[in-house]
């Protein structure tokens, strides 16, 4: 699916009143699934080339994630993400891996020596360089539009772990975040013009933000001005 996807940084603090305020909305938001821990370890190459990317404003941009849901740390049932983003516009090609992959403890060379044994040969070539970087964890809420036109996530206890401090996957050492959370806006391209409409309802412009370039540069979080007197 090609998605057109916003998002904004608001603090933590917030949150509470903006999911308020985004059930007021005429699009009538509503649960659409129970709240979950999302984990991801983001890869790149070893001078960060799709950090340097983003944050250099490359229109089209590509990032690779395993990604699994739950608080398992030790080995996880997930999949491998690929995300290309161009304009505001995203694609996401997702690889499930049913054999458990290992992490905390294990070396960063096993790691994605594990990583490309389970997949494709045709795949193997995109892990090429690539080094797991930053282990990212934090828990999901999912809402939605009564019609389907707009899906809403809202997350927060966002906490990053640097890989590159260490030979081996670790969760122990977190790099010091300010208590974020993050809204994001999301829907089917052929349907963005909903998406900008559901932004003037909150008052909010489209903003940058990733949790990948966060956990790598924290100096980069740039809060919602509406919301950062909470």
């Amino acid at each position: 699916m090609t998605r057109y996807e916003v998002k904004t940084i608001v603090p933590e603090s917030a949150l509470a009143r903006v999911r308020a305020e985004l059930r007021l909305l005429p699009a009538a938001l509503r649960s659409i699934h129970p709240d979950r821990v999302v984990q991801s370890i983001y890869l790149d190459t070893p001078d960060n080339a799709a950090v340097e990317a983003n944050l250099a404003g490359v229109s089209e941009r590509i990032k690779l994630r395993f990604r699994w849901y739950g608080s398992a740390t030790d080995a996880a049932t997930g999949r491998l993400e690929r995300k290309r983003r161009n304009n505001g516009i995203g694609t996401k090609r997702v690889r499930r891996l049913d054999e458990p992959l290992p992490l905390r403890g294990v070396a960063r060379l096993r790691f994605m020596k594990e990583l490309g044994r389970r997949l494709p040969a045709a795949e193997l070539a995109e892990l090429a360089q690539l080094e797991p970087v930053q282990w990212i964890r934090y828990r999901r809420a999912y809402l939605g539009a009564a019609d389907g036109s707009v899906r809403v996530t809202l997350d927060s206890d966002l906490t990053a772990f640097d890989q590159r401090i260490g030979p081996r996957l670790q969760c122990s050492v977190a790099t010091p975040l300010p208590r974020i959370g993050i809204l994001e806006i999301k829907a089917d391209e052929r349907k963005r013009a909903a998406v900008e409409s559901f932004l003037q309802g909150i008052g909010q412009r489209p903003g940058r933000c990733s949790k990948f370039v966060i956990a790598s540069c924290p100096g980069e979080i740039r809060l919602a001005t509406r919301w950062a007197d909470e």
